[in-house]
């Protein structure tokens, strides 16, 4: 006989997660952007969503940060980043990101309470599953309800591209690049993420497809939706920013 779901210590546990969340360490100062500007430089605002330097391509990058609670190592990460990029190459037909672990654009993987709660929100849903054949239909679909009323869909970011421009007395720029992410449901999420902020550091901001990768609403649920991909929005809005990027003549359908 199949031993059915202990809900009750489910939700003790979730009360627990939740006081770690509330104790989480906090993001070390020293990892932020930018530096303290020399006083002989004026910083140039930048946009809200794409880079203010546009189409600056092959554009660098590296993995400059990966917390140890992911669970992944940096080759995955790696790999994972690259696929990431091949997708809006695939698209335009030309390279447009290089990995450089020296100089390149930081990508950095922060661990925060954002993907703790996606990972304890996986975790009973699993969980709930292994009940399900000793469950009758009726009370899976009440335990359900109660663990999405308990742990809903975060809707805090998910990643961010961030950047400082800086513009010295004679008129030179220089710009520094990065991108964090901070939560994430599996591989495939953490590639469809990578991918939209690496289209805010080509310039693109959000287009309001929803079926686009540069969408800015929630992501895709279930395990019905497609992988992710470049879309006729998006690379729409690619050529109209970068009109020198040769775009593919096949689009997606």
């Amino acid at each position: 006989m199949k031993i059915p779901l202990p809900w009750l210590a489910a939700i003790l546990t979730v009360c627990g997660f939740m006081f770690w969340l509330s104790t989480t360490r906090p993001e070390p100062a020293a990892d932020t952007l930018p530096a303290p500007l020399p006083a002989e430089t004026d910083r140039v605002q930048p946009p809200a969503e794409g880079s203010s330097m546009p189409c600056q391509v092959p554009l660098p990058w590296r993995i400059a940060r990966l917390d140890e609670e992911f669970g992944l190592d940096s080759r995955t990460v790696v790999t994972v980043v690259s696929e990431a990029a091949a997708l809006w190459e695939t698209a335009v037909g030309r390279p447009l990101f290089v990995r450089d672990p020296e100089a390149g654009m930081p990508v950095r993987l922060v661990y925060d309470q954002r993907q703790a709660r996606t990972d304890e929100r996986r975790r009973l849903e699993a969980e709930l599953e292994r009940s399900r054949e000793s469950l009758e239909p009726a009370d899976f679909e009440v335990r359900a309800r109660e663990l999405a009323e308990l742990l809903p869909p975060d809707t805090a970011e998910a990643a961010v591209y961030r950047e400082a421009v800086v513009r010295d007395r004679a008129g030179g720029i220089t710009v520094g690049r990065e991108i964090r992410i901070y939560r994430f449901a599996d591989l495939d999420d953490l590639r469809r993420v990578t991918a939209h902020e690496l289209g805010h550091a080509l310039g693109l901001g959000h287009v309001p497809d929803a079926g686009s990768l540069m969408w800015g609403g929630p992501a895709p649920q279930g395990d019905d939706h497609a992988g992710p991909a470049v879309g006729p929005a998006d690379l729409d809005r690619l050529h109209a920013l970068c009109p020198g990027l040769r775009v593919a003549a096949s689009r997606p359908n």
